[in-house]
């Protein structure tokens, strides 16, 4: 398993990404905000009373899931931002969703703010995995 770790600047702890799909039961990108959501994110993973294709559903804290799915994963408030942001999907897994995880909440869409510290992070993703192409 790879993790990236990206130090955004103004954070006082890094996201740790992990690219998920080599699997092939579930294709996304978990961002673990801070030293306690990676620890969690590993102690799920030890964790073998789990079936691994549910474990995302066991997120604890400070996790924001960018999902590939299919259509009927999405919930109608999904589908109905997908639908108003003017996006087009097609295919098996190339649904895009996101889900924040938050302790003692259901897995929710993303606010204002996640979003923009969402976009921050994928930013620096993307430039990461393109370092290591070289």
């Amino acid at each position: 398993m790879d993790i990236i770790t990206i130090l955004l600047p103004d954070e006082d702890e890094p996201v740790y990404c992990s690219i998920m799909g080599k699997g092939g039961e579930f294709f996304g990108i978990g961002s673990y905000i801070g030293f306690d959501a990676i620890n969690n994110f590993y102690t799920m993973l030890k964790r073998d009373d789990v079936p691994d294709i549910q474990k995302i559903r066991f997120q604890d804290d400070n996790v924001i899931m960018c999902h590939f799915g299919n259509r009927e994963e999405l919930t109608k408030g999904e589908l109905k931002l997908v639908k108003d942001l003017e996006l087009k999907f097609r295919g098996k897994n190339n649904w895009i969703y996101f889900h924040s995880f938050k302790k003692g909440y259901v897995p929710y869409l993303l606010d204002e703010e996640e979003v923009l510290f969402e976009t921050e992070v994928f930013k620096h993703l993307f430039e990461a995995q393109e370092m290591t192409m070289y």
